[in-house]
């Protein structure tokens, strides 16, 4: 992933913000993804707290690995195997990346800043270009 070091710094000092309430963060995401993207609520399980912290695991790993290359991969290679059987399209990705975003405006309040925005968006559009790609899905333009 290609950040610039400010936007790592962005990045990490929000999350650490939200970290202590991953759960809240999750139950924020969920309901606005099955808003946007009705159609997908089916991939998931009615109980959806193990859904949540497997999520939330996975944001944390992302963030813990930002200047790791080679664990951004392997976990991206991870994910994008684990999601194929689903057959995502490229706008499922985009609605997951929003519903994201906003919640994380959401947790943070006044602290999401537009220069924070567009770090975690920066590092969102990277990540759903590669399982977009990974998926073998054309890109979305």
């Amino acid at each position: 992933m290609h950040l610039t070091d400010d936007e790592k710094k962005k990045i990490r000092a929000s999350y650490a913000l939200i970290k202590p309430e991953a759960d809240r963060v999750s139950e924020l995401f969920y309901p606005d993804l099955f808003n946007r993207a009705p159609k997908l609520r089916k991939l998931f399980p009615d109980d959806m707290r193990e859904q949540g912290m497997r999520f939330m695991a996975a944001i944390a790993f992302i963030i813990e690995n930002l200047d790791d290359e080679a664990e951004l991969n392997r976990r991206l290679d991870l994910l994008a195997d684990g999601h194929a059987p689903f057959k995502l399209l490229p706008m499922d990705y985009r609605e997951m990346q929003e519903a994201l975003i906003d919640s994380i405006a959401e947790a943070l309040k006044s602290k999401f800043t537009d220069d924070v925005q567009l770090a975690w968006r920066s590092a969102f559009d990277q990540i759903c270009n590669e399982m977009i790609k990974r998926s073998g899905t054309e890109l979305a333009t």
